[in-house]
């Protein structure tokens, strides 16, 4: 019996131990194995549409990968773990199930479809009809605001139209008149509001000057602008990291306006910092329209890069100051 046991307590120790490992070497490899990303681009004609482009996105040396490319207007998605296109087998998978539905509904639709008699065709006799119309005695016609007019009443009701028209108008008027004391009141209440109302504007005043002095005090402590300067700092590193190692292309562009070209011309220069005179410029002042050029780049990340950076600033004691004093502000 203990023998049994200690053998159970073996096994799950033996698999609990296996887990741990895997576990273990997914962090590890989420930590240390970096993934690499590279982007194409290439437009040699004067339409957007015509611009060929490709992404490639992959982890684990290669093993998990994802590509999208756009070549003549058309998009195509690639997802490949350890060699298997995954997406193109799911897309396979679905037109397998489109199609078997297909072939179930051809062969459901033959036994639905019963054989019907058709009617015979119904003749029919029609017969001259003859229409006799007898005269009708002409009304005059009532002049429109004279005294028969006015008089005319209504054959169903036995009641004017006007007469109805002026109750209508008589009733808005007493309505109208019996809502003026109501209306009165109100603004004899708001008349007697207004001083304190108008006593309370030195109060609001001297809370948005309090919010201003908390502000500033915030801001300017010494604190405060150590933790922002080590965010700012950390950001920085973090951007490098993410940027891409390998740059090269070439972009030649111009405008019919010399001066939007000589704009352009100069946004682009502050971008050298960044790829290092990596990318040739070519600006044309030749009065047209034109951006042409290709691009490629190279780029990894690695995951514990990120980590160690949150990891600093979630411990940092400045930040956590900064935290308590924002959550427990006065004012």
């Amino acid at each position: 019996m203990l023998h049994i046991l200690w053998m159970l307590i073996k096994l799950i120790l033996i698999l609990l131990g296996t887990v741990l490992g895997l576990a273990v070497l997914v962090l590890l490899l989420l930590l240390f194995c970096p993934v690499r990303y590279s982007a194409e681009a290439l437009k040699e004609t004067s339409s957007f549409k015509e611009t060929e482009a490709a992404v490639r996105v992959s982890w684990l040396f290669g093993g998990i990968s994802f590509t999208f490319r756009r070549i003549q207007g058309k998009n195509t998605q690639k997802l490949c773990v350890f060699g298997i296109p995954v997406l193109s087998l799911l897309q396979k998978r679905k037109q397998k199930k489109a199609a078997a539905g297909k072939v179930q509904t051809a062969e459901k639709s033959p036994l639905s479809e019963q054989p019907t008699e058709k009617p015979l065709p119904e003749t029919k006799i029609s017969l001259p009809e003859t229409e006799i119309s007898l005269p009708q005695e002409k009304k005059p016609d009532i002049p429109y605001g004279s005294a028969e007019a006015k008089q005319k009443k209504d054959p169903e009701t036995g009641t004017s139209d006007l007469s109805e028209s002026d109750e209508k108008i008589r009733t808005e008027n007493k309505n109208k008149i019996s809502a003026l004391p109501d209306k009165l009141k109100e603004i004899m209440d708001r008349l007697a509001q207004l001083p304190s109302m108008l006593s309370k504007i030195p109060l609001t005043i001297r809370r948005i000057y309090d919010k201003i002095d908390w502000y500033r005090q915030f801001f300017e402590h010494p604190r405060t602008k150590e933790a922002v300067s080590l965010v700012l700092d950390r950001s920085k590193k973090l951007m490098h990291h993410i940027f891409p190692k390998k740059i090269k292309g070439k972009v030649t562009f111009g405008s019919e306006d010399p001066s939007i070209t000589g704009t352009a011309l100069a946004v682009l220069g502050m971008t050298m910092p960044f790829h290092k005179n990596r990318v040739e410029i070519v600006p044309v002042f030749d009065n047209q329209n034109i951006l042409e050029g290709n691009i490629k780049i190279k780029g990894r990340i690695y995951g514990f890069v990120p980590v160690k950076m949150l990891a600093e600033l979630y411990f940092n004691k400045n930040i956590k100051y900064i935290i308590s004093r924002w959550k427990h502000k006065e004012v």
